[in-house]
């Protein structure tokens, strides 16, 4: 079963347009708790507990000896300890995000209306189904990405929708992972551009801001000025790159449900209206 995006468009307007403002808390509530630790630690008024970690179970060793190979290696393994304290750290806020958005999305799909109770009921119980398989999703992909990208890219495409799937049906990790296999057969090369945009994205992003900082750092630039408008453009654009990367997820999954489970009773009524 494919998916069209014709059909992916209408429904990501229509349920942006529709529920605009939960996706705006749920991208608050997964995003600002680490931005407001890390503004916290900028201005030296809480520790650098990231570092800590890092350096804790990484010591920093001796450059001078490092090739190009080890040094990214090395690189790597921070990145992947720094995920790792994210997500004992903030995983509950992000589940909670995508709970949220999930079970919001399953509603708005049927018509269904939530009152504050109502989502709250829904939610909880799919935080934990999230939050545990982003823990497993972390290092199975991790191992897929160290192997190649190939199969990093191939887990992302059959994936994609898992942690959806895992707040609105109460899956543990591998019956999200099958639930989500299930749904993107048929719609994965639609998917694959998706997966594909946002890595070069991501990789232009920081390449392109990586060059812009070291420009203006050594154009004579007030230091301090420069770096806190450097960490307020990061700011931003975790936020915007949440609040889309949760319309986009959001939208697939509702348009898949509909291609594999058929319309709601509410959708077919209004086809005969």
């Amino acid at each position: 079963m494919g998916v069209s995006i014709s059909g992916f468009v209408t429904t990501a307007l229509a349920f942006v347009r529709a529920r605009w403002g939960v996706l705006l808390l749920a991208s608050l509530i997964s995003v600002l708790p680490g931005q407001v630790y890390s503004w916290l630690t900028y201005l030296d008024l809480l520790p650098n507990l990231h570092v800590w970690f890092q350096n804790a179970l990484l010591p920093a060793p001796d450059f001078a000896g490092y090739d190009t190979v080890s040094l990214i290696i090395y690189w790597l393994q921070r990145s992947g300890l720094s995920q790792i304290f994210n997500l004992l750290l903030y995983g509950v806020f992000i589940s909670t995000a995508v709970a949220v958005v999930s079970v919001t999305a399953v509603a708005w799909k049927k018509d269904e209306f939530l009152t504050p109770k109502s989502l709250i009921e829904k939610v909880l119980p799919g935080i934990l189904p999230v939050w545990l398989y982003l823990l497993c999703a972390f290092v199975l992909f991790g191992f897929a990405f160290i192997l190649f990208v190939i199969p990093y890219i191939y887990l992302s495409v059959v994936c994609f929708v898992a942690a959806f799937a895992a707040a609105d049906k109460r899956l543990w990790p591998l019956g999200a992972i099958r639930k989500s296999f299930e749904l993107t057969r048929g719609a994965r090369w639609f998917i694959l551009c998706f997966v594909v945009a946002s890595l070069l994205l991501s990789a232009l992003q920081s390449a392109v801001r990586t060059a812009v900082l070291q420009m203006v750092m050594s154009s004579g630039f007030d230091r301090e000025t420069v770096l806190i408008g450097y960490k307020v453009i990061n700011s931003i654009w975790a936020f915007l790159k949440h609040y889309v990367e949760m319309v986009i997820v959001a939208s697939v999954y509702v348009v898949l449900l509909r291609s594999h489970e058929g319309p709601s009773s509410v959708e077919v009524a209004e086809a005969f209206d």
